[in-house]
């Protein structure tokens, strides 16, 4: 995940309320695969993001600092300048979604209660993004 391993290289979050989609892969599958398999679905737009289970930047960062993670809060000034504009930056792909006049990476809200009744009526569940999730991606990332 860019965001997470742009914040524990260079040791600052986003202090900021906006929520960052953080849906495992397999969750969007799985709904893929049953959409594909039950005819109501068809025609039908299908949200398969976990918005409403995932945590604010300012959260994800409190998150981060109980796994161990060395990351510090900062205005979205700084954040850019310290974890977006370097060369060797995860982020620096995304610079377009971080403009000097404003932050554009935020998720949702979705409309997507018919779609998460979809899901539910046919038990296509999100993992939520709790500790156990978050510290899978920092073991993937190698960060701790």
């Amino acid at each position: 995940h860019r965001y997470l391993a742009a914040c524990a290289r260079f040791g600052v979050h986003l202090d900021r309320d906006e929520t960052l989609d953080m849906t495992p892969v397999s969750y969007p599958a799985e709904a893929i695969v049953a959409a594909l398999a039950d005819p109501a679905a068809r025609g039908r737009v299908l949200h398969t993001c976990n918005v409403q289970g995932s945590l604010s930047l300012r959260e994800l960062g409190a998150a981060t600092r109980a796994l161990g993670v060395r990351c510090e809060p900062v205005d979205y000034a700084r954040f850019r300048a310290i974890a977006v504009l370097p060369e060797r930056s995860p982020l620096r792909p995304l610079l377009g979604y971080f403009s000097e006049s404003g932050f554009y990476l935020g998720s949702g809200p979705w409309p997507d209660a018919q779609s998460r009744a979809w899901r539910a009526a046919r038990d296509v569940r999100c993992p939520a993004v709790e500790r156990a999730l978050r510290e899978t991606y920092f073991t993937a990332m190698k960060l701790r």
